[in-house]
């Protein structure tokens, strides 16, 4: 299996903050499922009319996050529906983050267990995996310990592309598994990182516990480098993670070929894309990044 490589993760003309200037870009070539445009227009159209925006301020911060964007290009080789539900169901748990930042621990849990309860239609992988997902986001420590994030991308992604694999056939995959979430949570933690101490200072003026639980901040706490420095190893440690995804891929297919391995990884390798060509376009961290 050959892994070719990326020049460019970001569209032409799109400004990138300061911060990533000279960084080197993903190795892998990002894709977008071509209903894109269709899906998003669907989505967004269904959370503007049932979702309690408090205002056009924020009506209007949705649709520039693009969510659907960046899942897009998480599950480009969706079958069209499914991507449709795949979209729904992750809007709706980044909306359900941005509202847990303004609840107490107590009212965060009664709300995601109601959201839980609300969720019995889905796929029984995915809400198997979603249920630790959700417990964990009003948790800081699970939270930093990203329990149950890759099971949840994961079943997503398998049930996105109508793909199923033995658990024998899984066991194979073992340590790609192991690699592939890490340069998803750096590169989240390097994106989010400014607009999240900006919302704890907005919240409860405080950013306390942001410094706390944040890789940037254990970075910058280690070492005494700067946040900006801290985003950068980062992003580093991407790119390591991502020839360390390379290298095992390419140990793991002499062990147990199929047509159906080879779509699992490309599967993880789109995820990995995917996510970063989101955060690198989104305007969700426009006004937050530039330092």
């Amino acid at each position: 299996m050959t892994f070719t490589t990326n020049q460019s993760s970001a569209k032409v003309g799109v400004a990138l903050p300061s911060w990533i200037a000279g960084l080197p870009p993903t190795i892998f070539v990002p894709k977008v499922h071509p209903m894109r445009k269709d899906i998003s227009l669907d989505v967004n159209a269904y959370f503007l009319g049932h979702w309690p925006f408090p205002n056009e301020k924020a009506r209007r911060k949705f649709i520039d996050s693009d969510f659907c964007y960046g899942l897009c290009a998480t599950w480009p080789e969706s079958v069209d529906d499914r991507m449709n539900h795949a979209c729904r169901l992750f809007t709706l748990l980044f909306l359900v983050d941005d509202l847990l930042d303004d609840m107490s621990l107590e009212e965060g849990r009664a709300f995601t267990n109601g959201v839980l309860s609300l969720m019995q239609v889905l796929s029984m992988n995915i809400l198997v995996a979603l249920g630790p997902f959700m417990e964990s986001q009003t948790d800081a420590l699970r939270a930093q310990e990203n329990i149950g994030l890759k099971a949840l991308i994961t079943a997503t992604g398998l049930y996105c592309i109508r793909l199923a694999i033995p658990t024998t056939d899984l066991a194979v995959t073992e340590p790609l598994d192991d690699i592939y979430t890490k340069p998803l949570i750096y590169g989240n933690d390097a994106w989010s990182y400014d607009k999240e101490l900006k919302t704890a200072q907005e919240t409860c003026g405080s950013t306390l516990e942001v410094q706390t639980f944040s890789s940037i901040s254990t970075l910058m706490n280690a070492s005494g480098m700067t946040a900006r420095s801290a985003k950068r190893v980062l992003v580093f440690l991407q790119r390591e993670m991502e020839f360390s995804f390379g290298e095992a891929a390419e140990a793991v297919l002499p062990r147990r070929d199929s047509p159906e391995l080879q779509r699992y990884i490309k599967m993880l390798e789109y995820q990995m894309s995917g996510s970063e060509l989101w955060a690198t376009e989104t305007l969700r961290y426009d006004d937050c990044t530039a330092c």
